[in-house]
């Protein structure tokens, strides 16, 4: 389980979702922990491409170690840079299986590793794609079949989706280097594409767009409420 250091720092309540999602799926995984580090997005998106290729170096044979088969991540971003990234920039190849945690969960949902009981209330909900899981990855289905797999959850698409979804323009850099334009691209979502379908919950799956769609609603007053797709799985086991 790879946690990914966004989500470990920032988003934590998504770090806990997916632990307890693969933990009540008896799935048997494990975590690097302290050692795990960063996926080297940063250095990448920096232009650093011969420090991204020493340290991507250095975190595979940590991976290696773990003897693992399949890597599971809920950061859109590390997915990206460990499916994409790294054969196209650095020319390195991931010596296990890489997926999304949307994907994981599609795929035990499939097989029946995990049992959903659904909401004990009934619940609209909208989902966000991140530019890094779905114009980047290509991801679009899963995180749909997901949500669409729990009862007592209505899925409502946003106008805009897919290929075509706004940006949440918290991701390449901008939130530092521009907080205002950033923050002003979760606002055109929240108000334009969000607010007129009257849900309950934005979902997303990816912890930048997660943290911005929050400081902008929380900066404009719009009352919804921002969550990861993970958390919304979560509570349902219960």
């Amino acid at each position: 389980y790879w946690v990914g250091c966004m989500v470990a720092t920032r988003t934590p309540n998504t770090a806990k979702a997916v632990a307890n999602i693969l933990k009540h799926a008896n799935v048997n995984f494990t975590i690097l922990g302290e050692k795990e580090g960063c996926c080297n997005y940063i250095l990448l998106a920096s232009g650093l491409w011969k420090q991204a290729q020493k340290e991507t170096r250095k975190l595979l044979t940590r991976i290696k170690e773990t003897k693992a088969s399949l890597m599971v991540t809920p950061c859109a971003g590390c997915y990206y840079t460990f499916t994409r990234l790294y054969p196209e920039i650095l020319n390195i190849e991931m010596p296990l299986e890489v997926l999304h945690a949307t994907q994981f969960i599609e795929r035990i949902l499939h097989n029946h590793t995990l049992e959903l009981k659904g909401l004990n209330r009934k619940m609209k909900v909208t989902y966000h794609d991140p530019c890094s899981l779905g114009r980047h990855s290509n991801v679009y289905d899963a995180p749909r079949n997901v949500l669409k797999s729990i009862q007592n959850l209505e899925f409502i698409e946003m106008p805009l989706n897919k290929s075509q979804a706004r940006c949440c323009g918290g991701g390449g850099g901008l939130w530092t280097f521009n907080n205002q334009v950033s923050l002003d691209c979760a606002t055109i979502r929240l108000i334009n594409d969000v607010k007129p379908l009257d849900t309950d919950s934005l979902a997303t799956a990816c912890p930048t767009c997660q943290l911005n769609f929050r400081f902008s609603s929380v900066k404009n007053s719009i009352p919804i409420k921002i969550c990861d797709i993970t958390e919304v799985v979560e509570s349902t086991l219960n």
